[in-house]
């Protein structure tokens, strides 16, 4: 659990900021999927500030540290004199601090894959690295129509729970969080060939008891675990939890998926990644080894 810095002091006020054009000498991201934009359009020399939680690509984590998602630390940021602060939607708080030291931030939108698109249009813009975005969101969209060209016709599409974080420190299934019917998740999922089992819930997260697990009966269970490593157990002891729920389709015909890649839960560039890792794991019957038809 994230906790807020409540103990860091931030330096007096400075003027405002006036309107200007932004410059992409200095970058600081606060958050891995910008990170992982800027470096994808050749921008890594002039990014000079991350997140503790942007590890991708290595040389990210050899940049200096701006605190996390909700404890940033503002001093460091200050510190490091940037140009430019680029920021997720959600972070509207933070934009308004910054705004009090006389930094220009950029604000964009990853809650959704057009969203991702457009943020990397965005960046390339502002950093006047126009043709590299292009290129990329063309390569994507590309790459997200040769995956879907293969699973919009499969004839079963079924019901799947997508587990984005669980306690796995027991023995049974607790502290359930699932994808709802919204956001980039549920997009991965349909594009992938399936039907989101939270199809009513448009909370973004939703938490589920074991009992609402066992009403859903999902056919598939797919659990997202990119940190797997520093949990100390193996991917059958993580998985055993769910023999405690027999009754469950998803148990019955052995349909419960760990996917412990490092960019499944990062809604950056790599999102199609994540989008061919799930429709290879929902439809083996298909033939991932050739592109198109």
């Amino acid at each position: 659990m994230l906790i807020f810095c409540s103990a860091c002091h931030s330096p007096a006020p400075q003027p405002k900021a006036t309107a200007a054009a932004p410059s992409c000498e200095r970058l600081v991201s606060f958050s891995p999927s910008i990170t992982e934009i800027v470096y994808a359009l050749g921008l890594g020399n002039h990014l000079v500030g991350v997140t503790r939680f942007c590890k991708y690509p290595p040389d990210a984590q050899r940049k200096a540290s701006v605190g996390g998602y909700l404890d940033p630390n503002i001093e460091a940021v200050v510190r490091l004199q940037p140009t430019l602060v680029i920021l997720r939607k959600e972070q509207s708080d933070l934009k308004g601090r910054l705004s009090n030291f006389q930094r220009l931030t950029l604000t964009v939108e990853h809650r959704s894959v057009g969203g991702i698109l457009q943020s990397i249009r965005q960046i390339g813009q502002v950093c006047h690295q126009e043709p590299q975005a292009d290129r990329m969101v063309a390569t994507l969209q590309s790459e997200i129509t040769d995956i879907t060209h293969k699973t919009e016709r499969v004839k079963t599409r079924p019901r799947t729970l997508l587990v984005v974080d669980r306690d796995i420190r027991y023995n049974t299934v607790k502290n359930v969080f699932a994808a709802a019917h919204d956001g980039v998740f549920d997009w991965l999922i349909t594009h992938a060939g399936a039907k989101n089992a939270l199809q009513n819930q448009t909370s973004g997260f939703s938490e589920l008891s074991a009992e609402g697990i066992l009403r859903l009966n999902p056919d598939i269970i797919i659990e997202l675990m990119p940190n797997m490593a520093n949990s100390k157990l193996s991917q059958a002891e993580i998985q055993r939890a769910w023999q405690t729920m027999p009754a469950l389709n998803a148990v019955k015909s052995h349909r419960i998926y760990l996917l412990t890649d490092d960019y499944v839960s990062i809604p950056g560039p790599r999102f199609v990644k994540t989008l061919r890792r799930f429709a290879e794991t929902l439809h083996p019957e298909l033939d991932w080894n050739t592109h198109g038809e």
